[in-house]
Order: structure tokens, then C-alpha cells, then sequence
């Protein structure tokens, strides 16, 4: 399924890393981090760094 967090407020909290730009919102009054991951147009032809899919592969780990 997927969500549109548009309309999300911000949580006010911030958060560091290299894997891509996260946000930090709000959800039903809970705090959330709604990551992005980072552009791969620079790398056209080359072998993809791993952390162009860490948002999905966190996700898949946060589940179980």
C-alpha cells in the first residue's frame, strides 16, 4: 500500500546519515522518519551503490 505523507506535520526532530534525506513527521501525534533515498541520475552506466534501495531494505527490517 501506499501513503501520501504530504499533509504530514513536521515532528521537529532532525536526523543525520549518508543514505539519503530523512524528515522527521508527525502520524496519528507519533514521531516518524519518512526517508528518501538518493538520486542515482549521476550514475547512469555504473554499478549502483547499495544504499539506493536502504529506505526499502529499513522498512523490510522494522517489519519482523
Amino acid at each position: 500500500m501506499i501513503h501520501d505523507f504530504r499533509d504530514c506535520p513536521p515532528s521537529g526532530l532532525f536526523y543525520g546519515g549518508r543514505a539519503g534525506q530523512k524528515e522527521g513527521i508527525l502520524i496519528d501525534g507519533e514521531p516518524w522518519i519518512a526517508k528518501y533515498p538518493r538520486t542515482t541520475r549521476d550514475l547512469a552506466g555504473k554499478r549502483l551503490p547499495s544504499y539506493t534501495s536502504s529506505p526499502v531494505s529499513e522498512y523490510i527490517g522494522s517489519c519482523c
